[in-house]
Parts: C-alpha cells; structure tokens; sequence
C-alpha cells in the first residue's frame, strides 16, 4: 500500500512501498 497523509501509522511499515 502507498503511505497516505491520513494514515501516519505505515509510515514505518511501509517505509519500503
């Protein structure tokens, strides 16, 4: 998934995508 504004928690996991 794509790290959105709204969503400041996959920010860190996501950090990849």
């Amino acid at each position: 998934m794509r790290r959105q504004p709204g969503k400041p928690r996959w920010k860190r996991r996501w950090a990849s995508v």
